[in-house]
C-alpha cells in the first residue's frame, strides 16, 4: 500500500509540474484511479481512454489494444516521442504502466486532461 501512496504522488507531481518527467505508476493504482477502469471516455484504433482522477485534476488513461502489434523498439520508439512532445492543443504525457498483475499484457498510458 506504501508503494501504491508513492507511485500516486509521483504521478500527483508530475501532473503539477510541467518540466516533470513521466513516470513509471503501478497497474493497482491505475485501477484505483479509474475506479477500476469504470468510465470510458473514448475509444479509437489503439486502445479505450478512460477516466482516473487524482486529488488535483482529472487524466485520462489510455489501454492499448491487445490487438496491437507493438515491438519493443516501437514501443520504445513512441515513448520517446510522447516524451518529448509539448504543445498546448495536445494533452501531456504524464506516466505508464507496463505490468499486467496476471492478466493479458496491456500498455496503458497517463495524460492530463
Amino acid at each position: 500500500m506504501c508503494e501504491e501512496a508513492n507511485d500516486v504522488e509521483d504521478l500527483e507531481h508530475v501532473f503539477k509540474d510541467a518540466n516533470a518527467k513521466p513516470v513509471k505508476i503501478s497497474y493497482a493504482v491505475l485501477k484505483s484511479i479509474t475506479k477500476n477502469f469504470g468510465q470510458v471516455i473514448g475509444r479509437g484504433g489503439f486502445g479505450v481512454v478512460y477516466l482516473g482522477e487524482l486529488r488535483n485534476g482529472m487524466v485520462a488513461v489510455k489501454m492499448l489494444s491487445t490487438h496491437m502489434d507493438l515491438s519493443d523498439k516501437s514501443f520504445s520508439d513512441e515513448f520517446g516521442n510522447l516524451i518529448r512532445l509539448k504543445h498546448k492543443h495536445i494533452v501531456r504525457f504524464l506516466g505508464y504502466c507496463a505490468e499486467s498483475q496476471g492478466e493479458m499484457m496491456n500498455t496503458k498510458t497517463i495524460y492530463s486532461c
